[in-house]
């Protein structure tokens, strides 16, 4: 799969927004290139993204690019575990987004689906009488975690390294072996990123198996 930020002629398979910022596209970006499908395109358009909305108010994108994306009905939405209110039962972090869509959005919701345990879910509705799937992908360990964890999961799995998951002490220690991130995912194998990003890994392997 391969992330792009402009639509072109071909049918976007996803459409990709985030509760966070750069780092969850950054990650995404290396990480889609590790799946099946080169020629699947998940489109992120940053003219788009609500400035300065973060967490769950970030599904608020959904009432722009649901009339301005009439043919596109699916999406991924890239999420901090630290937004959550409830960091360690399932239900209610689906409960938490589908009151989110139905109270601030209007949007009617039909059924979530698990696809991994605590990391990733799928809701399934309508908004405007536009029906919409919206992949979940959670990130981070801990009640208060979120990207710098996985980073840092990475970074000990691959390099054999314990780092504080923190922005600052994560690019630092990946600054002083002059290399970044995104260089970091793209030679890691497929075994350890599934690992570190459980979240992002089982929603492409979701979109993976969607014609």
């Amino acid at each position: 799969m391969k992330l792009t930020r402009e639509l072109g002629d071909q049918r976007p398979h996803a459409f990709v927004f985030t509760g966070d910022g750069q780092a969850e596209i950054r990650h995404l970006e290396a990480i889609s290139n590790k799946f099946d499908g080169e020629e699947r395109q998940l489109l992120f358009p940053i003219a788009l993204a609500p400035q300065k909305t973060t967490g769950l108010n970030a599904l608020a994108i959904l009432r722009v690019a649901i009339p301005k994306y009439p043919n596109l009905r699916r999406f991924l939405f890239i999420v901090d575990r630290e937004h959550f209110s409830s960091s360690t039962r399932r239900v209610r972090k689906e409960a938490e987004v589908a009151a989110f869509l139905t109270k601030q959005l209007h949007a009617s919701v039909f059924k979530s689906t698990e696809l991994t345990p605590d990391v990733a879910f799928l809701i399934n509705g309508s908004l405007e009488a536009n029906a919409f799937e919206l992949c979940i992908a959670i990130r981070g360990f801990t009640a208060k975690g979120g990207a710098e964890e996985e980073m840092a999961r990475l970074i000990e799995l691959k390099l054999h390294a314990q780092v504080e998951p923190n922005h600052e002490a994560v690019r630092k220690f990946l600054k002083d072996r002059r290399t970044d991130e995104s260089r970091l995912i793209k030679h890691s194998s497929i075994k350890y990123v599934e690992q570190a990003f459980p979240g992002i890994c089982s929603a492409l392997r979701w979109l993976e198996k969607q014609p």
